[in-house]
């Protein structure tokens, strides 16, 4: 049967350590049921069975997926940098 390549492997705790063995700082840890906001001031409440943990580093925002596995639009991780306002 082959591989479902709709899902990738998410980021584990190796990963974890390696950032911040690297300098990144967690900012936020979303557990299933936390309130969070979007970028435009929504209310949102974040749904999942494995956390979601922020990391930032100078102008850099990364976002770790955990779990078995990850849907592939959101990946291992996701990448942002901050807005200069």
């Amino acid at each position: 049967m082959p591989e479902d390549r709709e899902w990738v492997k998410c980021s584990d705790e190796k990963d974890l350590y390696r950032y911040v063995y690297d300098g990144w700082k967690v900012d936020k840890v979303l557990k299933d049921g936390d309130i969070t906001y979007t970028d435009t001031g929504q209310k949102m409440y974040y749904k999942g069975e494995y956390p979601q943990i922020f990391l930032s580093k100078d102008d850099r925002i990364k976002a770790l997926n955990f779990g078995w596995r990850c849907y592939y639009l959101e990946g291992a991780e996701l990448n942002f940098k901050k807005n200069e306002r």
